[in-house]
């Protein structure tokens, strides 16, 4: 009988846990899925409409300079190369200010930093700053201890393998 309430009670969670997350403010989904979208490892979920939409191309962040790549671009591919450029994601931002200061104070620690911008198939951009510029993976894992020290980041940043330089001409 312990059991069978036990099981009950558990689902009877379940059901509410859903009624919540279905009957939340949008301004509140909003809010967590920006907040999850910052942990490694999450991908945000695909929907017809979005509940939080960066900027599609703000005008100033247009002008800014910054050479733009395809997101798929920065993944780690499979099987991964012997030698590259890989760094170390220190922050995704959907507005320029912000990757610029990250930058900024990347610069303070002495970090080399590089400014990416994003671009997914949906057209919605991100503003990354990228730390460091390591020869091969292992330098790159070796140095994400350190790096999350310097900038005081609470989690390792993830590797990336930086895009090859574009060749104008």
């Amino acid at each position: 009988m312990k059991k069978l309430l036990f099981v009950v009670l558990i689902l009877l969670f379940g059901v509410l846990m859903f009624a919540a997350g279905t009957l939340a403010p949008t301004s509140i989904k909003g809010k967590v899925e920006a907040a999850a979208s910052h942990l490694p490892g999450l991908k945000p979920a695909v929907k017809a409409g979005k509940v939080s939409t960066p900027a599609a191309k703000p005008a100033a962040d247009a002008a800014s300079g910054i050479a733009e790549v395809q997101a798929e671009a920065l993944n780690l591919p499979a099987p991964l190369p012997d030698k590259g450029d890989y760094a170390l994601l220190a922050g995704q931002f959907s507005t320029l200010a912000p990757a610029q200061s990250l930058a900024a104070s990347a610069g303070e620690a002495r970090l080399v930093t590089t400014l990416l911008q994003a671009v997914e198939h949906d057209g919605t951009r991100w503003f990354m700053v990228a730390v460091g510029k390591y020869g091969d993976l292992d330098a790159a894992r070796t140095a994400r201890p350190a790096v999350a020290r310097s900038l005081g980041l609470t989690n390792a940043p993830p590797v990336i393998l930086l895009p090859a330089p574009s060749k104008k001409g």
